[in-house]
């Protein structure tokens, strides 16, 4: 048999025809509508057909007791084997006696399909005088039913304006049963068509046959920033009710450290590079109780990041008209504020309890660097971007007695006395460390004016040239906690000190005894007097081309395929500094600055599909809503998201919405407040544990002509580590090659 191809909107609940012609699958044994070319020596008796919006039927039964009889079938072709499959499309007519309504009679007198006269709500099987029946409220229209044989009876599916539906069973069995007759009813009955297959027909075969076309995905003219991630503590354990904020939106992350952000404000271009510093990029701030903040800086593309907060090294509370001072017991780090040093934002003076935190950055601990807020970047003395490697840095807060954000007195300043392990090359560089506060609005560290000690003797850096010039009469000390050092102090020299003041010029630290100080191992202090809250950060700055290198190169997947949008990050191996970049569309990255002359690794960060569908996200790609009725535009807006799965059912949800298993469609509905929006249609699964929602192929339901929007598992970000790799010369470009990254 050929395929009934035309089509007409006529038919309703998903039966579509122009004279008489279904879209039922192909390879059926016989087909019967009128105007129907029939197999040879098939043959059948029945009245004129008539014809109604396009819509070609026989109107049996009634007063006029027409019937469609089976006349000849010398080969069987309506008589069922143990396997087949049986469609036939009717509508219930006038009148309502009380009875039964044969549809589909058989040779042995078992009625195939029956109804009520007199309840139009229900279909039934009838074998001689006994009747099985089931419900089917929404017998009106044209109809489409289908029987196929299971064990113990006989399968019902039938078709309302949601698409395919399990009516039920008859625990009848049809084999062996010949189709005799069709409307044998007291009540009109119209007839547009019946089929029969030799085979049984899956439920995923009869509804791509029948289901309407989905509706076209709505043009992307452009991706909108989304940033998805996960929030971490220093030992690696998830962090939950961390305060997420990104331009004017924001989230909570969830029991997992998990978060997902998506903006719809941006303007920003799209070709704009990472290392350029362009306006493309902006922060994403990140909060938690007992957690120093941090901020990273975001791109106008997707990215994926893993934040690491570091809990507080230390608290004190003293009088703030007395002051005093905070230490971290771990590292030995500490800030001193000085009597009356802290203020109102708006200059009142601050009398009463103050409660100043410290939390140190020991950058010797990867975890640790890794928390450090921003990438690295920095805006130096002439407003030229460099990146720092770091020796150290701290993060220091005041909040009166009733939490109110304190700040450093006008003509005051607090002591920031840094302990540190990290060693670095300065001699390569040609530089010495500088303070550096960090720039909450541009996600960069800026350069500051500060009198810096090392091991407590003033030190000559770029932003202190008069140092020389000043006598140690007029030199302020600068005020320091001890060193806990575990070491011995040299005999003959100053507790603290790995030198002789007395043998430098003027007890001044050179630049060049600077760098040499900071290249011997052991413990270092670094203090400076600063003159805000804040991070601080200890660092010498590099650039290109004269003491960076740029790499390149480009990341691909398990299968050889670019891989887009995807965060770099180079990882200092001698030297305790990162710096990040993008791939572009076709994989590459091109500007990962990093020091000369030494040895990186390169992270590759991505995000992978969760192992189970704990989680889901639903999101429409390119974050924009498609285009709606105002009245479907509060459901609508409720649809994207993450879900969480039920612990109990199979069911997401996520507020009023809900993704939950519908046994009688064999699909899955998505709702809001009740209402299916759309739905995904799957074969011949039984149970929901045999199918997942977060797949391909959801469509809208008749409540909605809408394009459906995508459902996955939620995606984790995974980190791949590359090398190391040898980063040669200055000024140089060097690719590292193609980076495979174990995602498929």
């Amino acid at each position: 048999g050929r395929h009934w191809e035309s089509r007409s909107p006529a038919m309703g609940s998903g039966a579509s025809t122009t004279g008489g012609a279904l879209p039922w699958p192909a390879g059926y044994r016989v087909a019967v509508y009128p105007g129907a070319t029939l197999p040879e020596g098939f043959q059948i008796g029945a009245p004129v057909a008539g014809s109604e919006k396009g819509v070609g039927f026989w109107r049996l039964g009634g007063p006029g007791k027409a019937r469609l009889r089976v006349l000849e079938d010398p080969n069987g072709l309506v008589e069922l084997k143990e396997s087949f499959t049986v469609g036939v499309c009717f509508r219930a007519g006038a009148g309502s006696t009380a009875g039964w309504d044969s549809i589909l009679l058989g040779h042995d007198n078992k009625h195939w399909l029956a109804m009520p006269g007199d309840d139009k709500t229900k279909l039934c099987c009838l074998n001689v005088d006994k009747s099985n029946e089931l419900s089917a409220d929404f017998l009106q229209g044209w109809v489409q039913v289908f029987l196929r044989p299971i064990e113990g009876g006989t399968s019902v599916l039938a078709v309302d304006a949601e698409g395919l539906l399990d009516l039920g069973t008859f625990p009848t069995s049809l084999v062996g049963s010949k189709l005799r007759s069709a409307g044998w009813a007291g009540n009109e009955l119209d007839v547009a068509g019946i089929a029969v297959w030799d085979r049984s027909l899956s439920w995923g075969e009869l509804q791509k046959a029948l289901s309407p076309p989905a509706p076209a995905p709505p043009d992307v003219e452009r991706q909108l920033p989304k940033i998805l991630g996960q929030v971490t503590d220093l030992k690696g354990n998830p962090l939950g009710n961390v305060s997420i904020k990104w331009k004017a939106t924001g989230c909570l992350s969830d029991e997992d450290g998990q978060f997902q952000l998506e903006d719809d404000e941006t303007d920003v271009p799209e070709t704009a590079s990472q290392a350029s510093g362009s306006s493309s990029w902006s922060c994403l701030s990140f909060e938690c109780e007992g957690f120093a903040p941090t901020m990273v800086r975001a791109s106008s593309s997707d990215q994926s990041v893993n934040v690491v907060l570091r809990p507080l090294s230390a608290s004190a509370v003293f009088d703030g008209s007395a002051g005093g001072c905070v230490e971290d017991p771990v590292t030995g780090s500490s800030v001193t504020v000085p009597s009356n040093a802290s203020s109102y934002a708006d200059g009142r003076a601050v009398t009463g309890p103050v409660t100043v935190s410290l939390s140190v950055i020991d950058v010797t601990d990867p975890k640790s660097l890794a928390s450090m807020p921003g990438d690295f970047s920095a805006i130096g003395a002439d407003g030229a971007e460099v990146m720092l490697e770091s020796l150290g840095a701290a993060w220091i807060n005041a909040t009166d007695e009733k939490g109110e954000e304190l700040e450093v007195r006008e003509d005051s300043e607090v002591i920031l006395d840094l302990h540190t392990e990290a060693k670095a090359n300065a001699e390569k560089l040609g530089a010495t460390p500088e303070m550096w506060s960090f720039d909450t609005a541009s996600g960069k560290w800026k350069l500051e004016a500060a009198d810096m000690e090392i091991d407590g003797v003033p030190a000559e850096n770029s932003m202190r040239r008069t140092a020389r010039e000043v006598a140690i009469k007029e030199a302020v000390p600068v005020t320091r906690r001890p060193r806990k050092s575990k070491k011995r102090v040299k005999k003959g020299m100053d507790e603290g000190l790995d030198f002789d003041p007395e043998k430098v010029s003027a007890s001044w630290i050179t630049p060049e005894q600077f760098m040499k100080i900071l290249a011997k191992e052991g413990e270092k202090s670094l203090a400076a007097p600063v003159k805000k809250l804040g991070y601080w950060n200890v660092d010498m700055a590099y650039s290109s081309p004269n003491k960076a290198v740029l790499l390149q190169g480009t990341v691909v997947d398990a299968n050889k395929k670019a891989m887009p949008d995807v965060q770099i990050w180079a990882v200092g191996k001698d030297y305790y500094g990162q710096s990040p970049d993008k791939t572009a569309a076709d994989g590459r990255f091109s500007a990962l600055m990093v020091q000369f002359d030494s040895t990186v690794d390169v992270q590759v960060q991505y995000q992978t599909p969760a192992e189970t569908d704990k989680k889901m996200d639903v999101f429409y790609v390119g974050g924009k809503l498609p285009e709606h009725e105002a009245s479907m535009g509060k459901a609508l807006r409720n649809v994207p998201g993450r879900y969480i799965k039920s612990e109990t059912e199979m069911k997401w949800t996520k507020g009023s919405a809900s993704i939950e298993w519908d046994e009688k469609r064999r699909r899955w509905n998505h709702s809001v407040a009740d209402r299916v929006l759309f739905c995904l249609p799957c074969d011949e699964a039984i149970e929901a544990v045999e199918t997942t929602p977060a797949a391909e192929g959801w469509r809208a339901t008749s409540q909605t002509n809408l394009p459906a929007p995508c459902y996955r598992r939620s995606q984790l970000v995974t980190t791949e580590t590359f090398g190391p790799f040898s980063t040669g010369p200055p000024g140089n470009f060097v690719d590292i090659g193609e980076l495979c990254a174990r995602r498929a």
